[in-house]
């Protein structure tokens, strides 16, 4: 095990095959957080993103109340932004007294499209 080593407590996913903006409670206390197109588009990009907190970090993102920052559809409707607010305690032990650290930060997963140009010749 390498030094520092801390267990995984998000994913974040590009490109699911699922349709909307929802969230799901998944098996094991994990939650699905997904962004994507109402209808699927029947060729090309899809643009869709998910995020997968586990227990420690739904917890984190319930102390910030839940937020959730969607976005996109920029270049070719298949840009898409998904971020969840998260609020990390870290137990600071000095020498003296021990206290908690708090930081609010957000995770943010940002999907864009390839986007490919034909070059004519002059």
């Amino acid at each position: 095990m390498l030094n520092g080593l801390k267990k995984i407590n998000a994913f974040l996913i590009q490109e699911m095959h699922l349709e909307g903006d929802y969230m799901k409670q998944l098996p094991e206390g994990k939650i699905l957080i997904h962004h994507g197109p109402e209808i699927q588009p029947s060729q090309g990009a899809k643009g869709r993103v998910a995020i997968i907190l586990l227990a420690e970090m739904e917890e984190a993102w319930k102390r910030t109340g839940m937020k959730v920052r969607k976005g996109g559809t920029m270049i070719g409707k298949t840009t898409r932004l998904l971020g969840v607010d998260v609020e990390v305690k870290t137990l600071v032990k000095p020498k003296t007294k021990s206290h908690l650290n708090i930081k609010k930060s957000c995770l943010l997963l940002a999907m864009t499209p390839l986007v490919t140009t034909r070059m004519k010749r002059l």
